[in-house]
């Protein structure tokens, strides 16, 4: 990965400085399936408001292949993405997929692409699953370094809420069938029922039973992978979509539509007809 620093010390600044000189950096790095900017901010120990910032972003939206640059400040020779491990584990019983990425710090969609594994794939206790990601240690260790100690509830949630959302994007534009839950045809709640069973959640078949699954939140406290509900058709939870941030939210619509990215704000159908939202991981 190719790095430039600058440097940005006057010689003045420079000959009154007794202690560690702090450089600022700028780092190119690209967008791997399954990355976040809030992931990619934990990398590369920054915020994702200056990964916003530096790469005139507007919103939280990034796309496999994106070249990106990041820049962060660190005591001189200290400055270093996170630790790449070649690492091959066995799966236990009572694992998953997503278990195993948590584990050990890397993302659902890495681990399927190093393993030829699809969404669709079963593990098998015994398998051997290769890791060339993130290891555990930075994953825990740095997060634990920001927070002061180990990982909060709140913290997990979210990194599961952006994976959720991340995941869910890349079936925009696959068709709607009426009772589909797969590939070739969601409908909103099979589309819900899909996605979420790839991280081992469970949900009810219907939006209707979805809407009284989990803990209901105020519309401010909407977070990625959240459930918001509309009643489209008459009284009722009879719509379900998955909350991607920056009040954009993604379903299976109409056999016109298919799966489809639409904005929660929408005044003319979305925003009248919202009725809720649900957080279930």
């Amino acid at each position: 990965m190719k790095k430039t620093v600058k440097f940005a010390l006057s010689f003045a600044a420079f000959a009154a400085m007794n202690t560690s000189v702090v450089f600022a950096a700028t780092t190119s790095c690209t967008v791997q399936p399954g990355d976040s900017l809030y992931l990619i901010a934990q990398r590369y120990h920054t915020s994702v408001a200056s990964l916003k910032t530096l790469n005139h972003l507007s919103g939280d939206l990034i796309f496999p292949g994106q070249h990106l640059e990041v820049e962060t400040s660190d005591v001189a020779g200290d400055l270093q993405p996170a630790t790449v491990s070649t690492q091959v584990v066995t799966v236990q019983p009572g694992q998953s997929l997503w278990s195993i990425s948590q584990a050990h710090g890397v993302s659902l969609s890495q681990l399927e692409q190093w393993n030829h594994l699809t969404n669709n794939s079963i593990l098998h206790v015994g398998e051997k699953i290769q890791l060339n990601g993130p290891s555990s240690s930075y994953a825990t260790d740095n997060l634990s370094a920001r927070s002061g100690g180990p990982m909060s509830t709140n913290l997990s949630e979210a990194v599961l809420g952006e994976e959720i959302a991340q995941y869910a994007r890349q079936y925009v534009g696959y068709p709607y069938v009426y009772g589909g839950m797969s590939p070739s045809g969601f409908d909103c709640s099979g589309f819900v029922k899909f996605v979420y069973a790839h991280f081992g959640i469970y949900v009810d078949r219907t939006s209707y039973g979805q809407f009284a699954e989990g803990v209901h939140i105020s519309e401010s406290d909407l977070q990625p992978g959240d459930l918001v509900f509309f009643d489209t058709d008459g009284y009722g939870a009879s719509h379900v979509g998955i909350y991607l941030g920056d009040g954009e939210f993604i379903s299976a619509q109409t056999p016109a539509s298919g799966v489809q990215i639409a904005s929660l704000y929408n005044e003319y159908y979305w925003a009248p007809h919202y009725i809720g939202a649900t957080r279930i991981y």
